[in-house]
């Protein structure tokens, strides 16, 4: 395996999957896109690969033979916030992808997949890391430009940290992308479309059904009792609008 990033190449994919022809076949069109691959078959030499080659993303199975596909997510997001984690499973009901979801991973792709579906999404979200990389770079670090609070809702762009009445609110890398969008843009009615360019990367092969599901997500987290100050509302027939309501007083 890799200990680095060979010259030439544009990074590590780490797969990571215990049948070798659905490995194979993964790992034969990701180094046809430029990258170098590492391979694991169960999540705790996943979780070790991870840490020595810090890949640029990862392709991870639902079921592993040592801990489940979404514990390994956990473990693979908790060392690195930003890295594209894309599940990739047998399983398509929408339980398991809200779990995968919620888990931390970016995607979620059903088998059996349609592998020039899998590199455009993967490309997808190694150019949206890159953008999101550029800009934290490029913004002022004044706390006006890094902060966003809705109510008692509190949003730090910079940290990709979430509050709510003081006390930390664990979103998963797609509710916070869509929450800074909303916040990016707030009091603006955004498509649908919109969220599947900015949030998801890519419009393909994404119902708005499932957008609709993430801005449920995100609102169950959040909460939108009376003190929010900011409530995603639907626009109907459209999209959404993040309004902006003044805080409330201690």
């Amino acid at each position: 395996m890799p200990s680095d990033q060979m010259s030439g190449s544009r990074g590590v994919i780490l797969i990571v999957e215990d049948d070798a022809t659905t490995a194979e076949l993964i790992a034969d069109l990701v180094e046809q896109e430029g990258f170098t691959v590492s391979r694991a078959g169960g999540g705790l030499q996943a979780i070790e690969i991870f840490t020595r080659e810090r890949p640029v993303a990862v392709f991870l199975d639902w079921v592993l033979p040592d801990i489940p596909g979404i514990e390994a997510c956990r473990s693979l997001r908790a060392l690195d916030g930003v890295v594209p984690i894309i599940f990739v499973s047998g399983r398509d009901d929408e339980a398991s992808t809200i779990r995968g979801l919620d888990a931390g991973a970016d995607d979620y792709v059903a088998k059996p997949v349609r592998i020039r579906e899998l590199i455009a999404r993967l490309e997808a979200h190694i150019r949206k890391v890159g953008v999101l990389t550029e800009r934290q770079a490029a913004e002022p670090a004044g706390e006006e430009e890094r902060m966003r609070r809705f109510g008692d809702v509190e949003v730090d762009l910079a940290a990709r940290l979430v509050s709510v009445e003081g006390q930390p609110l664990n979103l998963a890398p797609l509710e916070f992308s869509l929450l800074e969008y909303l916040a990016r843009n707030a009091g603006v009615a955004v498509s649908r479309d919109q969220i599947m360019r900015e949030v998801y990367g890519f419009a393909a092969e994404i119902s708005t059904e499932r957008v609709d599901q993430l801005v449920r997500r995100l609102r169950t987290k959040l909460g939108e009792g009376p003190k929010r100050g900011g409530v995603l509302v639907a626009v109907p027939g459209y999209g959404y609008r993040l309004e902006q309501g003044s805080p409330q007083p201690a």
